[in-house]
């Protein structure tokens, strides 16, 4: 009996020293962290259930392998999503209450131009501005999770390839619609369109002519309202660009020494004058390099300014035999191509600023015009006989008489303006010398296409061609007063 006794005070006392350890492991994780829980209480979990009462050793003993169990506590995982939804951070009631006509008036512009309708929330009107100048920045993106779920069920769904592929736009005839002009609200830039741009990133666009005066739009195809007009006094624009952050355009004048940079988030215009030492006569021919970096100005007597696009600064310049014509940035900025009136192409590399090569444009004379293509495939050169070369750039860095792929001989009066889209599939090409001199160029095929323009439709002569970032619009400037607006269906809404 006494034996009997031993074993059992013996086994009660193992297990008291076990609860006594287990007890101490606990207490230590509860003052100090368990490190291995660390990724557990970053994410929520659900709630466990109440241990059992343990005042006694044998219930813990029985118990102990009911802790793990779970109890959600009537709260399920979707009512904790409900519970954690982003609200915005502030709501002010008034800027919900005050309509446009209010504010206005209280400005003291109640005739200021705007979209929309005079009982419509002020705030609105700001926003939509505010997208159509900037954006929607990355800061104001809701990031929403997407439920694993769903994609098998949609995939489940689908049957055939899971790889889609756009067909590649068909040559000899082009899909398009002319659609409302797209100034047609102003039409106060002056008689002759001189420079049309699209904002890289938000579907707005600029439309600047010799009066001075530069009015953005909202582009859509239908209503094309006026966001904004800008007029700088005494001053016949030219030439306008956006600048590469999209925050800024600048505008530059065949008349005038100085230039001006208008900040569209400020709403402030500065005038930049031109020191006399830079030799830099006027703006009216210009490009900023795709890389935010540099301003190209296209100068006299074969020289090519080149600008900090931060500061204006003048920081150095390319010289050429001849007179420039035009240039083009390839799409990382670190070459620049210039075509002038001595027949020659010139290959500039921007980090030495020296030329690395220069070839004859095949049977050219005068060069009037110079693109290369997105891509940096393809180069266009216009000269002043009408006729259009396309070269493969992979072989102009290393011979001084490269043979085009394509002789463009569509055109009769000089080349003044080359366009290639986003994607390089179009060329555009027009000559301001003759009525409706505009043509559509097809790659690969390299034929033009048969249905652009409509001989039927005037389109008057043409100043400047531009595409928008995704090539649904393409907007042409014309000699009276119309930035006309054509939808390429093929491609994408902007």
């Amino acid at each position: 009996m006494n034996r009997e006794a031993d074993l059992r005070s013996e086994k009660k006392q193992s297990k008291r020293q076990s609860f006594d350890e287990d007890e101490l492991k606990r207490l230590e994780k509860l003052v100090f962290g368990d490190p291995s829980h660390l990724f557990e209480n970053s994410v929520p979990k659900k709630k466990k259930k109440k241990r059992k009462n343990h005042d006694s050793l044998n219930s813990f003993l029985d118990d102990d392998d009911n802790d793990d169990e779970d109890d959600t506590d009537g709260v399920s995982d979707t009512d904790y999503d409900r519970k954690n939804v982003k609200l915005p951070a502030w709501e002010d009631e008034d800027d919900v209450k005050t309509s446009i006509k209010m504010a206005h008036s209280l400005q003291g512009r109640p005739n200021d131009n705007h979209v929309g309708r005079p009982s419509d929330s002020y705030s609105s009107l700001l926003k939509r501005r505010f997208e159509n100048i900037v954006g929607n920045p990355k800061w104001a993106e809701i990031k929403k999770k997407k439920d694993e779920s769903d994609d098998d069920e949609s995939l489940l769904q689908r049957c055939g390839n899971f790889i889609e592929k756009r067909s590649n736009l068909s040559s000899g005839v082009i899909k398009f619609n002319p659609v409302k002009d797209l100034n047609a609200e102003t039409r106060c830039e002056g008689k002759v369109i001189k420079s049309i741009e699209f904002h890289h990133n938000s579907a707005l666009a600029l439309v600047a002519g010799i009066n001075g005066v530069v009015s953005l739009f909202e582009v859509d195809g239908k209503n094309n309202s006026v966001i904004q007009k800008i007029k700088f006094p005494r001053f016949d624009i030219h030439c306008a660009r956006f600048s590469h952050d999209g925050e800024q355009f600048i505008v530059g004048s065949k008349s005038n020494r100085h230039f001006y940079t208008y900040d569209m988030t400020s709403g402030r215009s500065i005038l930049v004058p031109i020191h006399h030492e830079t030799k830099i006569t006027n703006l009216q021919n210009f490009e900023v390099s795709p890389d935010g970096r540099i301003i190209a100005v296209c100068g006299k007597f074969g020289n090519i300014f080149l600008l900090s696009a931060k500061t204006k600064e003048w920081l150095g310049s390319l010289q050429m035999n001849g007179e420039v014509n035009g240039i083009s940035f390839n799409s990382d900025g670190s070459l620049l191509y210039s075509h002038g009136d001595d027949g020659k192409v010139y290959v500039w590399n921007m980090k030495t600023r020296t030329c690395i090569n220069k070839f004859v444009d095949d049977g050219c004379l005068n060069g009037t015009s110079v693109c290369i293509s997105p891509n940096d495939k393809l180069l266009a050169c216009g000269s002043s006989s009408g006729v259009v070369n396309v070269y493969d750039t992979t072989t102009l860095h290393h011979t001084n008489s490269p043979k085009p792929l394509k002789i463009l001989l569509n055109l009769t009066t000089s080349i003044t303006s080359l366009k290639f889209n986003h994607s390089s599939e179009i060329l555009g090409m027009a000559s301001f010398k003759k009525d409706t001199a505009i043509r559509l160029m097809h790659y690969p095929s390299l034929t033009v296409f048969k249905n652009f323009p409509n001989q039927n439709r005037s389109t008057g002569m043409i100043n400047c061609i531009s595409f928008s970032p995704h090539s649904g619009f393409m907007a042409v400037g014309t000699n009276c007063t119309k930035a006309l607006l054509y939808r390429l269906n093929y491609f994408g809404n902007y």
